[in-house]
């Protein structure tokens, strides 16, 4: 990536290089950290409960078909509120 400012500081450009690039704001991005936190809690509770009824199921912490999850904030993390 490439910036690059006016000298008076009122114009920036910024150069890519043809790569693909989101922006989200910050509502966005709270709701996805509190739809991954609701999906954790909830494989959470089905394992509990597999465990609890006997089942094996897929071993803790593993995502659905072996891959990380995408995006796995903290569990202590807080939103600030406004």
């Amino acid at each position: 990536m490439e910036v690059n400012i006016s000298e008076d500081m009122h114009q920036v450009q910024f150069d890519f290089f043809d790569s693909p690039i989101q922006i989200h704001d910050d509502s966005s991005v709270v709701r996805q950290l509190v739809r991954q936190q609701q999906q954790q809690q909830h494989r959470q509770q089905q394992h509990s409960q597999q465990h609890a009824e006997g089942g094996g199921g897929r071993q803790a912490g593993s995502a659905a078909g072996g891959a990380p999850p995408a995006f796995a904030p903290a569990a202590h993390a807080r939103i600030p509120s406004s």
